[in-house]
């Protein structure tokens, strides 16, 4: 049920991507041979006034079959609707970018819901996990131990009393006052420099406060802004190999990950996520993936003249080529690990 789940949730966000380039298809007058629901051989299909919509045997991924995109196409439009490359550029940027912008939208209604509905999460200064071989770990931190106080200032607000001051440190020693089973403790603790700042290796708990509903809204909308920025920042330590291969997740793990997730608000959260990384990385110039239609509408601007038809084709063949070996082995690796993963949800 877990899997069945997770596979409903992910197909609905890239349906969701693919329903973005239909409607701006047809906004500019575009013409859509086919609105695909899942990938393989058809088993239904419903033939509209101008779509053919068809669901598919494999309950993941979906596409819609955008008139002229395709050399087969080229001279196929649907009920007298236009072609794909008989549209302006900004019509045909439109098309390419409006499945990363539904997967954002997506994402923002979803994270909006989940603050409406659970509300605003706050850090508390408990510990709710302590890292092993940190210097937290190190000094006898455990767990449900409530910091009072940083360096004789009392504890208001975690991110700026805490956090903040330990990434600040410089590596210098900090006498932190906790609280723990009613007796209060003083650990002096000497942070370890770790990525943008000083750690000491802990997390804290989270309580939610009841929110309004333009709050709520408000929230989500960090909240998608903050996924935007994140997921970029994983691709740029990708390309700057910061991140392993290892370190990346395939459908397999993802469909493992989603389907660990409780019914409610931590899944509706996690959907939401996987939408802002599908959308962000979509628009990533590269062939074949709507970035690099994207780039190749970029180059035909530069030189006012669209790259011909033989070059594209090379083009995205490579690219295809190098996308599936890519997936291949993250498949692999996927699989690989799933016990590893499994221990891990637990």
């Amino acid at each position: 049920m877990s899997i069945l789940i997770a596979l409903l949730g992910i197909n609905f966000i890239i349906v969701m991507h693919e329903l973005g380039h239909f409607w701006a298809a047809r906004y500019v007058g575009v013409g859509v041979h086919e609105f695909a629901v899942g990938m393989g051989p058809v088993i239904a299909k419903y033939r509209g006034a101008r779509t053919v919509y068809t669901f598919r045997l494999l309950p993941i991924g979906g596409f819609v079959r955008v008139a002229g995109m395709d050399e087969a196409d080229e001279t196929d439009s649907p009920i007298n609707e236009g072609l794909f490359y008989d549209q302006k550029r900004w019509g045909r940027a439109l098309i390419l970018v409006a499945g990363s912008a539904m997967n954002i939208l997506v994402a923002f209604g979803l994270f909006s819901v989940v603050y409406i509905t659970t509300g605003t999460p706050v850090l508390q200064p408990v510990v709710s996990a302590v890292s092993a071989d940190m210097p937290a770990d190190s000094v006898g931190i455990q767990t449900g131990d409530r910091i009072l106080e940083v360096d004789g200032i009392a504890v208001t607000a975690v991110r700026s009393d805490i956090i903040e001051r330990i990434e600040l440190s410089a590596g210098h020693p900090v006498l932190l006052t906790i609280q723990r089973d009613g007796d209060v403790k003083l650990l002096s603790v000497q942070p370890v420099e770790s990525g943008d700042g000083y750690k000491i290796g802990v997390s804290f708990g989270i309580e939610y406060a009841p929110t309004t509903l333009w709050k709520g809204v408000l929230d989500g909308a960090k909240m998608t802004g903050a996924s935007v920025g994140s997921t970029l920042n994983t691709i740029q330590l990708l390309i700057a190999q910061d991140v392993q291969f290892r370190d990346l997740m395939g459908p397999v793990g993802i469909v493992q990950v989603v389907g660990a997730q409780k019914l409610g608000a931590q899944l509706l959260a996690m959907v939401a996520m996987i939408s802002v990384a599908l959308g962000v990385f979509n628009l990533f110039p590269f062939p074949v993936l709507d970035g690099g239609h994207l780039l190749l509408l970029g180059i035909e601007t530069i030189r006012n003249k669209r790259l011909s038809v033989v070059w594209e084709r090379r083009i995205n063949q490579a690219g295809m080529a190098i996308l599936l070996a890519v997936m291949l082995m993250v498949l692999f690796q996927d699989i690989s690990q799933w016990s590893m993963r499994a221990d891990q949800l637990r």
